[in-house]
């Protein structure tokens, strides 16, 4: 092809302007809470960035406190529920820390699916004496027949004990908060099950985002069906972990509907700086020993959860509505998140150094407050108070 007509056809067919990835600054482990232990564990037995396992560490700990309770933040309570993307290329062994990080969800499920197994089968015994009834009584009545028994109460389905949904549709979300737990983590270490699905197809995207927003601020989500009444969810509560790569991250960030939605601006990103190259393998003694502590100290990360987990939530008579407690802010605690809100305020001004992330700078503070709580209960699930060290 002609060299002119070549760059005619260039400038027809221009490339994207992409903003240059600026250096991300690193995980302040020293203010890691309850989670810099287990973090640095996966880190040893993986080799990871730290960052990857420290994201899906915390979001397993927003989805077992969750349903235990809200936070004082500086514009009302919130729940603590945490949205999260990692952004990490292929190797660089995201679904390791992943599958670690979660085993104690994992088990949960298996252990407490028994014991659901049990109560289905005796609700289901249960409906059909009660539907019997109902029909006998109905009979009766629309015969004019006395009715000396009273029908038995509707009898109330075990809630399935699924905590972790990954390929999900609002729809499906929808179907699962009918039977199922009403505390969830929507967790994928494969992009394309979330971005790449049928929830974020053209025609889809508007309507994801919205209702992933709902979900994050804990509001009730609606459903209508054609001929059918409206159904409302209420009292649910769900966090969110999705891993990326690097090429899917850049097209999901210049989303002009996840942007403009305010999917993104609910979520903490971690696009933490490659180890693939660096991660040699090394066989003796020390390393032998240091692997087991890190085994020791990510299992008692997995007996933290596993109680949070089995600890009885509080609900509004429907085992499927969360009614979580209240957690304050120590009044030193509350300083500080003021201090930190007014100083992120200032960075959104004109020329400051959020002013073109303002969306995200804007959640800043209840995003910070929301970390706390979790951490809070991560500390002592018997809590009611965030103190000034959690919320440093």
């Amino acid at each position: 092809m002609p060299r002119d007509a070549s760059i005619a056809l260039n400038s027809l067919n221009p490339e994207p302007l992409v903003r240059s990835q600026p250096d991300g600054r690193p995980l302040p482990l020293a203010h890691l809470g309850p989670l810099r232990e287990p973090a640095l564990a996966l880190a040893d037995l993986t080799q990871a960035p730290i960052e990857i396992g420290f994201q899906s560490l915390l979001a397993v700990s927003s989805l077992a406190t969750q349903a235990h309770a809200n936070i004082e933040t500086l514009a009302g309570d919130a729940p603590l529920s945490l949205f999260l993307l990692t952004v990490a290329a292929s190797g660089e062994r995201k679904s390791t820390c992943d599958k670690l990080a979660v085993s104690a969800v994992h088990q949960w499920e298996e252990d407490n699916y028994a014991a659901y197994l049990h109560c289905r089968a005796t609700y289901d015994l249960e409906l059909g004496i009660f539907e019997q009834a109902q029909r006998k009584y109905v009979k009766a009545q629309n015969g004019g027949d006395v009715i000396e028994e009273e029908v038995p109460q509707q009898p109330v389905a075990p809630v399935i004990p699924r905590k972790i949904l990954s390929d999900v549709t609002y729809e499906g979300l929808l179907h699962h908060f009918e039977e199922g737990d009403p505390s969830v983590g929507i967790f994928s270490d494969a992009w394309g099950q979330f971005f790449c699905g049928h929830a974020m197809s053209k025609d889809n995207q508007l309507k994801t985002a919205a209702a992933m927003s709902k979900v994050w601020d804990a509001a009730p989500l609606n459903r209508t069906r054609s001929g059918q009444s409206l159904d409302t969810f209420r009292h649910r509560r769900g966090c969110l972990h999705v891993m990326l790569q690097a090429g899917v991250a850049e097209s999901v960030f210049a989303n002009d509907t996840l942007r403009d939605q305010g999917f993104l601006s609910r979520c903490l990103i971690a696009w933490p700086e490659s180890r693939i190259g660096t991660r040699l393998i090394t066989l003796n003694e020390e390393e032998a020993s240091k692997r087991a502590i890190a085994q020791e100290k990510l299992g008692a990360f997995d007996n933290l959860i596993d109680r949070l987990l089995s600890l009885p939530s509080s609900d509004t008579g429907n085992p499927r509505e969360l009614v979580p407690r209240r957690l304050e802010l120590s009044s030193e605690a509350r300083l500080l998140l003021v201090s930190f809100a007014n100083e992120v305020e200032r960075q959104q001004g004109k020329d400051g150094e959020l002013a073109h992330i303002t969306g995200f700078a804007s959640k800043a503070a209840e995003q910070a407050a929301r970390i706390a709580g979790v951490f809070a209960l991560l500390a002592d699930p018997a809590t009611n108070v965030v103190s000034l060290t959690v919320m440093t």
